[in-house]
């Protein structure tokens, strides 16, 4: 691998010196072998155990065994990953719009506390409380009717004041409110005036000290019909309200076929047996999926999305597809291997003779292998003097570059595993890694300089930006810098920037370090932080509703 400017990385570099010093040390082994085998009379000769075709084959083996299991575990640990964060983001979801189903039905409640408050009821002014309920302005359908302890409907908003009404049939439900005096929500119903799918919400009114009428809204489902529109759910996917009874209020696929209809059995299981989670179930038009739920804290009613079980699927055979790839290819080299093995068998054996040649003292033939690397060993057996001495000055400069290479990887690791950078202020020279341009929305083939860097830096933070690496440069002091960048997309992401100053051996000052992509913790810090705004609001709702109702 090559950074942006075609130079080579320090590991690339410690590898290819390493290599080099390795085959100059084998050929020094190589040379002293063909001495002591030679038949000199001092003792018999070593007879070889294993063949270099077996040898070849046993590095293929060692190679791609673990490659392979190394790719599985890879493939498997991304996909169980990407399908740990959808399931966190779709439970997340699912909870926070079962909060909002709690936000729409406290809309109405409070509503009709603040009905409760009128003035007109003590006064038992009913033509003007009617007019006054009727413009309450709650979400349409609905209306609202006042009615005694004894199930006396009193007047209903739905019709004009003074039309005759029939007792309410709902005497069990009011019985409870006057016995709580607390507010009651109803499971899903059929109305049996309207014939429509209908909630009733029911308040007490408490006059000196004694429930003496009870205010109940007939709420219809196109409220909660419209919650699940607002959220725009994705083609294929189901979104759902659910009462407590497990009764399908609204519905995002064909409301109109489904709902009052009783849940999947297995959804209404693990919603009565939990407040929150996901389950694989199938929906009631037939279709496997991942169902995730959440229950209201409020009022118990649940919010359920439905993914179909073929998307997780669908990834897992991805990841599936491009390890069979791989497989295959370390197959065709495999092939390969075998076909090289006894290409190289007749040039080894001529090698084999040169060398024994050259410990006998005889000149060495100089014909070709038809293999380059067999001919450079041919060469150097013609003058292994040289080539020892060549080497020995070789050895020293490889040492000395493993040295420097040694302090730069040591530099890396210590500053992160991440994107990896340099930057030489002097020079101007500016070296990214991959996965440092990605985090700046850069493709692998894309120049990146530091003038780029600088373009993509958001403009409110490019003076925070400088600052720091001035000051890094100046106090030769470590390098930590968090800040916006806009990438090619004009997406804005949180950028992390840690490094070092270093001084290379010919001087020149340079900072290296690492990038970091946070923005997923810079959202998860803003969304924890309106979890408690909406916390805190909600305590102070019910401390004010406390007040009024201790008023």
């Amino acid at each position: 691998m090559r950074t942006s400017n075609g130079r080579p990385t320090g590991l690339r570099c410690w590898c290819a010196f390493s290599c080099r010093f390795t085959k100059s040390a084998d050929m020094e082994k190589r040379v002293e072998t063909t001495a002591e085998t030679a038949p000199t009379g001092r003792g018999p000769p070593i007879v070889p155990r294993t063949s270099l075709r077996q040898v070849l084959w046993g590095l293929v083996f060692a190679l791609t065994l673990p490659a392979i299991l190394i790719a599985a575990a890879g493939f498997y640990s991304g996909y169980h990953a990407e399908r740990v964060a959808t399931d966190l983001r779709l439970q997340e979801t699912s909870r926070a719009l079962s909060l909002s189903l709690d936000r729409e039905i406290e809309k109405s409640e409070m509503a009709l506390r603040v009905l409760a408050l009128s003035p007109h009821l003590p006064n038992r002014d009913f033509a003007a409380f009617h007019r006054q309920a009727s413009a309450v302005g709650l979400a349409s359908p609905s209306w609202v009717a006042l009615i005694d302890p004894g199930g006396k409907v009193l007047l209903n908003t739905r019709v004009p004041y003074g039309t005759p009404l029939p007792d309410s049939i709902r005497q069990k439900e009011l019985s409870r409110v006057q016995e709580t005096r607390k507010a009651q929500l109803s499971d899903l119903y059929v109305g049996p005036a309207t014939g429509q799918f209908l909630l009733t919400l029911d308040v007490p009114v408490v006059i000196d000290g004694k429930v003496v009428y009870i205010l109940s809204a007939a709420i219809g489902t196109e409220i909660f019909q419209q919650l699940i529109r607002d959220q725009r759910i994705a083609d294929g996917w189901n979104a759902a309200v659910l009462d407590r009874n497990g009764r399908i209020v609204a519905r995002s696929r064909a409301p109109e076929r489904y709902v009052g209809q009783l849940a999947n059995p297995v959804v209404r299981d693990a919603v009565a047996s939990s407040r929150e989670g996901h389950v694989q179930s199938v929906t009631l038009d037939g279709v496997p999926v991942r169902t995730y739920f959440s229950k209201s804290p409020t009022y118990g009613w649940t919010f359920i999305i439905s993914v179909p079980s073929t998307e997780p699927a669908a990834s897992f055979e991805r990841s599936l597809f491009w390890l069979l790839v791989m497989a295959g290819c370390i197959l065709v080299g495999i092939a390969l291997a075998a076909i090289l093995s006894r290409f190289i068998a007749k040039p080894v054996d001529q090698l084999v003779a040169a060398a024994q040649a050259l410990g006998q003292g005889h000149d060495v033939a100089g014909a070709t292998t038809n293999v380059q690397e067999f001919d450079t060993v041919q060469r150097a057996l013609m003058d292994a003097a040289a080539e020892i001495r060549k080497h020995e000055r070789e050895r020293e400069e490889v040492l000395a570059c493993v040295a420097e290479s040694e302090a730069r990887l040591r530099l890396a690791l210590n500053a992160g595993d991440l994107g990896s950078w340099e930057y030489t202020p002097s020079t101007g020279t500016f070296v990214t890694s991959l996965t440092c341009r990605a985090n700046f929305g850069r493709r692998p083939d894309e120049p990146f300089s530091y003038e780029d860097l600088i373009a993509a830096i958001h403009p409110d933070d490019r003076a925070t930006q400088a600052r720091a690496v001035a000051q890094a440069v100046e106090n030769r002091s470590d390098l930590h810098v968090e800040y916006r960048a806009i990438w090619p997309d004009h997406s804005e992401h949180w950028i992390r920037i840690s490094g070092r100053v270093r001084v290379g051996a010919d001087g020149h000052l340079s900072l290296v370090g690492v990038s970091q992509d946070i923005t997923e913790r810079k959202l998860a810090d803003e969304r924890q932080a309106i979890l408690l705004h909406e916390l805190n609001h909600r305590v102070k709702n019910t401390l004010a509703t406390c007040n009024r109702s201790l008023r």
